[in-house]
């Protein structure tokens, strides 16, 4: 199932909006994590930058007097919390996917019943052709073959089992 496609009905179509807001919040902690690193890096990058220049004697004479090894020793604090907030960011993105696989594989039933198609058994490889004809079908418009064991009747929908 591709997550970017099926993502805004899933969100719809869930009962439980606590889940859904942990799942925002393992999310946005992932992206700030990733922010962070990526900030981090760049801040290593303008200390090595700023050093070079230092150690080329480029200081301008109204300018404070930096020393070398203030900003070596500060481009490796930088480069190590890059390197935490990264490793930090690559387990809040498991925890992420781990929740995603979890909350998908307990509603693609409702998701299915939001495209009228029926959850009658399915082999996994059946299931796995539905799922890739309807992604193709949600993203790129292509023609959708519903046969007839997969098409859920309107009035089968509303009635109640």
């Amino acid at each position: 199932m591709d997550t970017a496609v099926f993502w805004p009905p899933f969100v719809r179509g869930r009962s439980s909006r606590r889940n859904s807001d942990s799942l925002t919040t393992r999310f946005g902690a992932m992206n700030g994590l990733l922010n962070i690193s990526f900030l981090s890096y760049l801040l290593t990058l303008e200390f090595l930058v700023v050093g070079v220049g230092v150690k080329a004697g480029m200081q301008t004479a109204g300018a404070p007097k930096l020393q070398l090894r203030w900003l070596v020793a500060a481009a490796l604090l930088s480069l190590l919390v890059g390197l935490g907030t990264y490793r930090a960011a690559v387990r809040a993105a498991y925890s992420v996917g781990s929740a995603l696989r979890t909350a998908f594989d307990y509603y693609r039933g409702r998701i299915l019943l939001r495209f009228l198609i029926s959850r009658c058994p399915m082999t996994s490889n059946r299931e796995r052709v539905v799922w890739l004809k309807l992604a193709a079908f949600i993203r790129r418009g292509e023609s959708f073959y519903y046969p007839s064991e997969f098409r859920r009747d309107q009035e089968n929908s509303t009635r109640k089992v």
